[in-house]
């Protein structure tokens, strides 16, 4: 039972960076502003998906700000920073490719 529980997880794990890996291709596309923010929208979610994974098991301690916290914050704010990377990235690999069009079409017409 517990062999099917663990397939069943790696599963999904393996199927949340597919998911990542395709959303943020879709970046890389021809894609209106709405359709950015709903991208990045579903990509933050998933970061909350690994946080919660990250915190599932920690106990809260009220007020008291502990070690695991610090470091739940930590790997969020790194998080964050890997999406904005990841988001400047892909859109400036959509802008070059509209230049390179541009570039030959302008050529060709010449």
């Amino acid at each position: 039972k517990g062999d099917v529980v663990a397939g069943v997880v790696s599963e999904i794990r393996r199927r949340e960076a597919d998911l990542r890996r395709m959303l943020v291709h879709r970046l890389r596309q021809d894609v209106t502003m709405p359709q950015c923010l709903e991208v990045v929208t579903a990509l933050r979610r998933l970061n909350g998906v690994e946080l919660e994974r990250r915190n599932n098991g920690k106990s809260a301690s009220g007020a008291v700000t502990t070690r695991a916290d610090h470091d739940l914050e930590g790997v969020h704010a790194a998080m964050e920073m890997r999406l904005q990377v990841d988001f400047l990235e892909a859109r400036d690999a959509w802008l070059e490719g509209g230049v390179t069009k541009i570039g030959s079409a302008q050529a060709a017409a010449v």
